[in-house]
Order: C-alpha cells, then sequence, then structure tokens
C-alpha cells in the first residue's frame, strides 16, 4: 500500500467542517503552486506532489505521463519530478494546505465566453459580509446554463444583492456576474470532506431575497408580464416591483421577454427603454403609455 502524501490531526470535527488536506508526510514533497512559482498564504494555485512516493507514471500512456509528471524545479535532486494533481487549495497562515477545488472545475466556456470560475469566487469574497463562495455554471431547463453563486455570510453578516452586484461589477465584466446569487448557511460537503459540488447543481426556483419587498401582480397587464418574467427567469414568482437585474435577468433574457411582449401587447420597446423601466410596474406604464 502506498504511504499517503498528506498529514492532518483532527481536533473534534474540525476535519468534518473543512476542506484541510494538512501538512506534507515526510517522505512526501507537496506544493501550491501559482504561476511557476510557490503560492503566496490564500493565493489558489494547483497542488503538486513529489518526493519518492511519486509513481513512474500512467501505465501504457506516455502522452498523459509526459503532461502530469514534469520536472521538479524545487529541488535540486536528481531526477526529482513532480505529479500536477489538478487540485486547487491554498496555503493557510498556519502552514496547511486547504483543497478548494480542481482545475478542471474552474474554467467554464458560457455563451461563447471563457470563465475563470474561481476569480468571480475570488472577487465575491472580497465583500464583508461574505465568507465562502462557490460559483457554478448550473443548467437552466428552460433557458440552458446559468451562473450562479452560492455564498455563506461572515457571522451572520446581511449583504443585499444589490451590493453583491456592485462588488463584482467593479471589478468583473457583465459576462461574469452571476445570474443569480443563492445563500447557504454551508456549503454541502461529501463524506471525504470536500465540497460537494452535485448538491448545488440544480438551481433553486424560488424567489431571490431582495432588498424590495414582494407586491403581487396589480392589474391584469402586470400578471401577464409576471407570467412571462417567471418563465423567461425560471422563477416561481415575481413581484410587481422587483428589478430585472437583481432577479437574475440578462441581455438574452431581456430579448425574450420583450419578442414575448411584443407578441402579447403588440407593443415594441426598445432596450433602452426595456432596461430604463426595469420592474414589471414600469413595464405596464410603458405599455399603457404606448411602448417606447
Amino acid at each position: 500500500e502506498a504511504p499517503g502524501a498528506m498529514i492532518f490531526e483532527c481536533q473534534s470535527d474540525s476535519l468534518v467542517q473543512s476542506n484541510i488536506l494538512g501538512r506534507p508526510a515526510p517522505p512526501a514533497q507537496v506544493y501550491v503552486v501559482r504561476d511557476q512559482a510557490i503560492a503566496p498564504v490564500d493565493a489558489v494555485g494547483e497542488i503538486y506532489i513529489g518526493g519518492p512516493i511519486l509513481a513512474k507514471g500512467y501505465f501504457n500512456q506516455p502522452e498523459l505521463t509526459k503532461e502530469r509528471f514534469i520536472e521538479n524545479t524545487f529541488d535540486d535532486s536528481p531526477n526529482s519530478r513532480l505529479y500536477k494533481t489538478g487540485d486547487l487549495g491554498c496555503y493557510r497562515s498556519d502552514g496547511t494546505i486547504e483543497f478548494v477545488g480542481r482545475r478542471d472545475e474552474s474554467r467554464a466556456n458560457l455563451r461563447g465566453m471563457r470563465i475563470d470560475l474561481r476569480e468571480v469566487e475570488q472577487a465575491l469574497t472580497q465583500h464583508p459580509a461574505v465568507k465562502q463562495a462557490l460559483v457554478l455554471v448550473c443548467d437552466d431547463p428552460n433557458q440552458g446554463q446559468r451562473l450562479v453563486a452560492f455564498w455563506v455570510a461572515e457571522n451572520q453578516a446581511a449583504a443585499s444583492l444589490r451590493s453583491l452586484r456592485s462588488e463584482l461589477a467593479a471589478t468583473l465584466p457583465d459576462y461574469m456576474i452571476p445570474a443569480r446569487f443563492i445563500q447557504m448557511a454551508r456549503l454541502p460537503l461529501s463524506p471525504s470532506g470536500k465540497i460537494d459540488r452535485s448538491a448545488l447543481a440544480s438551481i433553486d426556483r424560488s424567489r431571490p431575497d431582495l432588498d424590495t419587498p414582494y407586491i403581487p401582480p396589480r392589474n391584469e397587464v402586470e400578471k401577464v408580464l409576471a407570467e412571462i418574467w417567471t418563465r423567461v427567469l425560471d422563477l416561481e414568482c415575481v413581484g410587481a416591483e422587483d428589478p430585472f437585474l437583481e432577479l437574475g435577468g440578462d441581455s438574452l433574457r431581456a430579448t425574450q421577454v420583450m419578442t414575448r411582449m411584443r407578441e402579447a401587447f403588440d407593443t415594441d420597446l426598445s432596450p433602452d427603454a426595456f432596461f430604463q423601466a426595469s420592474t414589471i410596474a414600469e413595464l405596464a406604464d410603458q405599455i399603457a403609455n404606448g411602448g417606447a
């Protein structure tokens, strides 16, 4: 049986409640590498493993062996090599290494745009109310894939969707801002202590917890608009005063809403007029006034 690469002394249930991998277990060598150098504390990088515990390579797979087993530039020993695990981690201040995900899970292609999910997560955790964040591309049964952020509050701190979006908009382009922000008491973990992404794969269809109180549609026009919004945004319900963008709307879904509005009301709002209205109540007024 091969020896383990890392060891962690568990205090009470701390192992269950975290993704700590621990420290290298001699004679193993473990590094967190970012930009071909040892990563600084709290910076996410790929976990490399070296030392005499390392295998010679993949059986009968020379190309994969060449790709994953590389020269160990951090060790002067002759023929020293490293294995690129594909796991992402970071050094904690106490020297232990924390697992944060898989490299192949950190890249996404959404509507032709390449997105670094870790970059979105790191930007989101800059918000003072956010303790932990995980961003995934989730399947929307009606509208295809959407970028969704799952986040855990720092000491039960409050944060509005508007402030979360503003935090990201300060450093990220529009296409990297999630369509949905779902607050959780904690991120689900697998029996091994890693984040269980499969448990987060489906989108919660409930109305987001907005700053705006829920106001039901008050007339026939608002009811028809609310039905259009719930279908396009894949939500159980929307309020007459709910802002479109804070419900997870974007330019693609705005186009879909305007197409259905044109069919329902024989009106032709411009995109500028649609986003300027921003709520069902304001759109109803636009329709009553003959559009724009």
